[in-house]
């Protein structure tokens, strides 16, 4: 299968019947060393990665990242969503916005959030993580999420890079301009 986007659910910024619980996304501590490695690896560069994992009660645990084809660029990712993955397991995904500070964008807001289940977004002094949250009105509401990571773990962090070096290439600077979307709210809950 090909990894792709879906840009059709509609996710909505509030909601006056429900608050919701407090949800955790947990990630293994080999998924913390692969997130590290890459930051490292590429600091100066978005890239992005599935989040492969598993839901546990409200909360959602991650056990692996898969790293797709794509090209870097300083405000930018281009994946290749014609190399063909195995997507069995994913719930979410997970990019960088390296020096720029961990936030989701006007485009992570209307793309990347309403993709998946997990959202993480990670940056070289912070991360931050959005869950998408089903409403009985069959709507969805993204909302943030706390993210923790065990303490130990034994991970071959050469052979994940060579992997994911494999995968990446760099693309020419361009100038990117932001724009902004409003949320909608849902009105029918």
């Amino acid at each position: 299968k090909g990894a792709g986007f879906h840009t059709g659910t509609q996710v909505v910024e509030t909601c006056g019947v429900v608050c919701g619980e407090t949800v955790e996304v947990k990630l293994l501590p080999s998924v913390a060393v692969k997130i590290n490695s890459l930051m490292l690896e590429f600091p100066s560069l978005e890239w992005l990665a599935y989040l492969k994992g598993k839901v546990e009660g409200s909360d959602y645990v991650v056990s692996d990242l898969i790293v797709p084809k794509q090209k870097l660029a300083a405000a930018t990712v281009d994946v290749d969503f014609s190399e063909e993955l195995n997507l069995d397991g994913v719930i979410g995904s997970i990019h960088s916005h390296h020096t720029m500070g961990a936030f989701f964008s006007p485009q992570d807001e209307a793309s990347i959030v309403p993709s998946y289940p997990v959202s993480i977004v990670v940056s070289t002094k912070d991360w931050a993580c959005r869950v998408r949250q089903e409403l009985p009105c069959g709507n969805f509401m993204a909302k943030d999420a706390i993210l923790s990571v065990a303490t130990s773990v034994n991970v071959d962090t050469e052979a994940f890079l060579a992997a994911a070096r494999a995968k990446m290439t760099t693309m020419p600077t361009t100038n990117f301009t932001n724009y902004h979307r409003a949320m909608p709210t849902c009105l029918s809950c």
